[in-house]
């Protein structure tokens, strides 16, 4: 449910109910390939702008994290496989990162509704990146029974292609109460057809 309606505004539901799209912000997830980098971060006190979200965003758009490659999820985990794009949002989608900043957001490999992830209940998310080709890699993401796909052609030669996997981050821009998110470990191998893929569960 977005609370497009004048009546559910009235009731301030677009921002008060985790029902509705208005504020709830999305997770940004990015599987990285760092080896670009000429520096690593440094402790845990990397943004020392502060938390803020246009600090953050500025101190994401440095390096490290400006050199490193790779692809970002944005998901609303609680809204429905029927979610559509509204202007400024887009409820699950895919890109591979062609600029500075670590969730770069072109181009947008595909775009979907969501997972309608159940309320008080441990929900996995699982993404996955797979080699198909020396210039196609799939993309994907499950959660809840429901999954999404994407293919993106890109030449090796191409300055924004991945080579490898060994980091993640993850980001979440309007704080709406989830209180902690646990994580696997990555999980790396090599399938049947000899082809790479990478697995992340959360």
């Amino acid at each position: 449910d977005y609370c497009q309606s004048p009546e559910c505004h009235a009731l301030k539901c677009a921002r008060e109910s985790v029902r509705c799209l208005d504020g709830t912000g999305d997770f940004r997830i990015t599987l990285l390939d760092t080896s670009h980098t000429s520096k690593q971060v440094a402790g845990d006190n990397w943004c020392a702008a502060g938390s803020r979200y246009g600090d953050m965003t500025a101190c994401v758009e440095q390096e490290p994290f400006a050199s490193m490659r790779g692809y970002d999820w944005r998901i609303f985990p609680h809204l429905t496989q029927h979610a559509e794009h509204q202007p400024g949002q887009v409820p699950c989608s895919i890109y591979r990162k062609s600029d500075p900043n670590l969730f770069g957001k072109h181009p947008r490999l595909g775009e979907w509704g969501c997972f309608g992830a159940p309320l008080d209940e441990w929900t996995e998310l699982t993404l996955t990146l797979q080699r198909r080709t020396t210039s196609r890699i799939e993309v994907g993401m499950t959660m809840n029974g429901v999954s999404y796909k994407a293919t993106d052609e890109v030449e090796p030669s191409d300055p924004t292609s991945i080579k490898q996997v060994d980091a993640f981050a993850i980001g979440y821009p309007n704080g709406r109460g989830y209180t902690y998110v646990d994580l696997a470990a990555v999980e790396v191998k090599a399938s049947s057809t000899g082809e790479d893929q990478v697995f992340l569960t959360v």
